[in-house]
């Protein structure tokens, strides 16, 4: 169940929150919201509806998480005089650190699969923030 200040959702205490004043809360954008409810709502526990709340998640996963590794990932290529990569290894191989983030992003995906299965999006979208701050400290 969706609560707004821990109180149950209901058109009779009149705290349901209307889709469209939602996506306002959201500042207008739908997707934001979207991932707020995946994120927090779940079929077994009940979860808090709130602008703060919204807020947070949004620029704790999105804009913080997510956008840092996207920056991290593609700023250097945006650069007038883009960075020079360091050479592979001459065996191939990958490092000690390579290897440990393509396990993280190799279990993800499992994980990622075995929760969409049981109906939980909100530890299915966990396990892929976990996987970007591990592609963060990777790439700090």
């Amino acid at each position: 169940h969706w609560t707004v200040g821990g109180v149950k959702m209901s058109k009779s205490i009149g705290n349901v929150v209307a889709p469209a004043a939602m996506v306002a809360t959201a500042n207008g954008d739908a997707d934001a919201l979207r991932y707020f409810l995946l994120r927090e709502g779940g079929l077994t526990d009940d979860a808090d509806f709130s602008e703060r709340g919204i807020a947070r998640r949004v620029n704790a996963d999105l804009a913080d998480t997510f956008g840092n590794l996207l920056s991290r990932v593609c700023s250097p290529a945006m650069l007038p005089s883009p960075p020079a990569l360091p050479a592979p290894p001459r065996d191939g191989a990958a490092t000690d650190d390579d290897a440990a983030l393509r396990a993280v992003v190799e279990a993800t995906a499992q994980e990622v699969g075995r929760r969409y299965e049981a109906g939980d999006t909100a530890a299915a979208l966990e396990a892929v923030m976990a996987m970007l701050r591990e592609g963060n400290r990777y790439f700090a």
